[in-house]
């Protein structure tokens, strides 16, 4: 059975919430995974999976400096299959851009990303019925999350 790990940071568990449902959705593919908030918990050796998905919100179009300092210290990955994803309010500019470069220091392979829309805002408007705020993922969005996984998983099985 194919391993992956998925190591991401989640302050408010919104970056979680994209990492749980792309984890279900390459569980349906046969993949084992196991998740790791570097929020709360020490990141385990990567050399034992098959495929590494890294996961960052994004603070003003950047992933958050614990994911860099998180990959600036893994060792060289030699062709590990690799995606990126997190959640975002206005745009998650460069942030996938950024950590797939990163990754690539690395050595990984690039395997995709996958970024989902925190809340539906821009700074200083407020749609009518909009909720501005962490955690408010709408369903399509999570989706769109478990369906990359799904997608993923049938391309690295």
């Amino acid at each position: 059975m194919p391993r992956c790990l998925m190591i991401y940071y989640s302050q408010s568990g919104t970056t979680q919430k994209v990492a749980e449902h792309i984890c279900k959705g390459l569980k349906s593919t046969g993949y084992q995974v196991d998740l790791c908030n570097l929020e709360t918990e020490k990141a385990p050796d990567t050399t034992q999976y098959d495929l590494l998905g890294i996961g960052s919100p994004v603070y003003f179009f950047n992933p958050v400096s614990d994911i860099k300092r998180y990959i600036n210290r893994l060792p060289q990955l030699n062709g590990m299959p690799a995606f990126v994803f997190g959640a975002y309010g206005t745009d998650y500019g460069k942030a996938p851009e950024k950590l797939a470069q990163l990754l690539a220091t690395k050595g990984a392979k690039n395997a995709g990303s996958c970024y989902c829309r925190n809340a539906n805002f821009i700074i200083g408007y407020i749609k009518a019925g909009e909720v501005l705020g962490l955690d408010h993922i709408k369903p399509e969005e999570l989706n769109k999350a478990e369906t990359f996984g799904s997608a993923i998983g049938n391309i690295f099985a």
